[in-house]
């Protein structure tokens, strides 16, 4: 069933927020030169064409969904042509429907379609029947997941457990599979990549796959018809298999080893950080009694009482300055040095303490 004219008009409008000042490929010259035009006046111009009505001005407000960052030219030409399909076809069943006065218009839109339609299948072949998604946000776990037979993907999930890949739990771990597959010179078949998708947990992972795979094809291809050297012994690229997946197990055993040494040594740290939470807390009530301890008009005091925050590699927050001159330092010009020397310190360091969960509960002293 098509989609209603108010779906297909509320999808358009999201492309153009998001997409509307990007570049898309929308025709080809006799001289092969590559024509592109904005997506928005790519749109206003079809739509102008035919007299459909648009709100283009809502297709300029800021983005309501998150964009897909990996979507190049060529993929936002194939979702903006058929965003168009859907959108004009929809008006055609809205507002033309048993309208014998209509049929020029209908006749005119179709026609469009039709000869956009063959030149998006010749010029863009490898996107025909594939998943281009605009939006991150359709990667939505309520999205039913594609069901993919085990049995037809079965020597391609062999050569990824060889390859040492069991499971794919994150996007960097997909990076690091498809750079495996570029070392290799080894094209992504649709198999192969149906078998990836399978053992990929993470959705924004096996976004990444749907989104690139074919780009890494391409400059594998380009090598070979170039021709660079496949490696073709069948035994050494067994041991090949091999060494990659001793790698990548000496990876997972280095992470864990980082992973136990990182709790040892925060549980070892622990009381440090308490007494170093501890001591930001009187350092920064300016009636605390350790400010008696400081002479903040002496030079000597001060490089001292900064070097904490030095240590900290924080900023000296204002409320301590206005606390320290209510309360201590009550003579006009009394913090001039203070204030200087805490504003170079300050250059160097823009976190303040006071942006830290830690110290939300200071107290700072009352009348």
């Amino acid at each position: 069933m098509m989609k209603s004219y108010w779906d297909c008009r509320e999808y358009l409008i999201d492309l153009l927020r998001c997409y509307g000042n990007r570049f898309m490929l929308v025709m080809i010259n006799q001289d092969g030169k590559e024509i592109k035009l904005f997506a928005k006046s790519f749109v206003r111009q079809q739509l102008l064409s035919v007299g459909i009505m648009f709100p283009y001005d809502e297709g300029g407000l800021p983005p309501r969904r998150q964009a897909n960052p990996t979507l190049d030219d060529d993929m936002l030409s194939v979702i903006f042509h058929e965003a168009l399909f859907d959108f004009q076809e929809s008006y055609i069943e809205h507002f033309c429907a048993n309208k014998p006065q209509a049929q020029l218009l209908i006749d005119t839109i179709r026609n469009w379609i039709k000869q956009k339609q063959e030149w998006l299948s010749l010029t863009f072949p490898g996107y025909e029947d594939e998943e281009i998604l605009p939006f991150l946000d359709n990667t939505s776990d309520s999205a039913p997941e594609e069901y993919i037979d085990p049995e037809i993907i079965k020597d391609d999930l062999n050569t990824l457990n060889e390859m040492g890949y069991v499971s794919i739990e994150n996007k960097w771990e997909m990076k690091q599979l498809l750079w495996d597959f570029a070392i290799r010179r080894t094209p992504i078949g649709r198999l192969m990549k149906l078998a990836i998708k399978s053992i990929t947990k993470d959705k924004r992972a096996r976004f990444y796959l749907i989104n690139n795979y074919r780009n890494l094809n391409s400059i594998i291809q380009k090598r070979i018809n170039e021709g660079e050297v496949i490696v073709k012994d069948r035994a050494f690229k067994k041991r090949l298999n091999e060494i990659t997946a001793e790698a990548n197990q000496r990876v997972k055993s280095i992470k864990t080893e980082l992973q136990l040494k990182y709790a040892k040594d925060k549980k070892e740290w622990k009381s440090s950080l308490k007494i170093s939470r501890n001591l930001r807390t009187l350092l920064l009530n300016p009636c605390n009694k350790i400010h008696e301890t400081y002479d903040l008009t002496n030079e000597d005091d001060i490089n001292k009482f900064l070097s904490w925050f030095v240590t900290w590699q924080r900023s000296v927050p204002g409320r301590l300055i206005r606390g320290l001159e209510k309360r201590r330092y009550q003579e006009p010009g009394q913090l001039d040095l203070f204030k200087e020397r805490v504003e170079k310190h300050n250059e160097k360091y823009t976190v303040t303490l006071e942006d830290e969960d830690e110290i939300d509960n200071v107290e700072i002293c009352t009348e």
